[in-house]
């Protein structure tokens, strides 16, 4: 099941904690995915969402290339996060598993 309408605050933190180590929503440069998701929230964050903040500053600069980014766009709900479970081996070598915001991906 895909977001609804990220408007719900744990869409939000989920979008911010995507953010914190990426650009973007795919890959390395702006897709139609951060057009679509960028149309929904349609105005700026709280100021303590500063990841994701700092990705809606930097899409507004795309609003003139919007239409010609690469990616198809498709209805929010299509986007998803996964968490992937990755495992984190602790000092002692013993091994526990993490899940990891990984990515939001298209169904």
């Amino acid at each position: 099941m895909g977001f609804s309408d990220l408007r719900a605050p744990a869409d939000l933190m989920v979008l911010n904690d995507n953010f914190a180590d990426k650009s973007y929503i795919e890959g390395y440069v702006p897709f139609q995915a951060d057009v679509v998701v960028f149309e929904v929230l349609s105005s700026p964050l709280p100021l303590d969402l500063f990841h994701s903040l700092r990705w809606y500053n930097h899409n507004r600069s795309y609003e003139k290339e919007k239409s010609s980014l690469p990616g198809v766009k498709k209805p929010l709900g299509k986007y998803y996060i996964v968490f992937i479970a990755k495992p984190i081996f602790l000092r002692n070598n013993t091994c526990t598993v993490l899940k990891h915001l990984q990515h939001l991906y298209l169904k």
